[in-house]
């Protein structure tokens, strides 16, 4: 199963996010945050673990994929059974950021990841 993509602002962001963990709680794959292709806003979707070869390999064909796809793999066996996500963030100006979110929002490092995550993404509008 895989979520629809939803536009976002910056001002939604966490809420967003927020919302998508909700949903995948008892599932166990990747929350990717990229922009849509009309390029406004941030588009956040989930790909399933089952998804996730199909997603790597196409990850795998840009410079630097492979370490990426790599570190995803990692992250998701790590943390497999969590309700914590690995989240990524492509097409920043700067390498892409992958990171681990909690699903609680009163985790102070969910606040810092997502403040993290808003940094990374204004800097590619600007």
């Amino acid at each position: 199963m895989e979520v629809p993509r939803l536009p976002l602002s910056l001002s939604c962001l966490d809420h967003q996010l927020q919302l998508l963990l909700d949903e995948t709680r008892a599932m166990n794959g990747l929350v990717v945050m990229a922009p849509p292709a009309d390029g406004l806003g941030l588009a956040l979707r989930f790909v399933p673990f089952a998804k996730i070869d199909a997603f790597n390999g196409e990850l795998r064909r840009r410079p630097g994929g492979g370490r990426l796809a790599d570190r995803i793999c990692q992250l998701l066996l790590e943390h497999y059974g969590s309700t914590a996500k690995p989240v990524l963030l492509l097409d920043s100006v700067e390498a892409p950021w992958l990171g681990m979110v909690p699903f609680l929002p009163e985790r102070r490092e969910r606040h810092r990841h997502i403040a993290h995550l808003q940094r990374c993404w204004s800097s590619d509008a600007a």
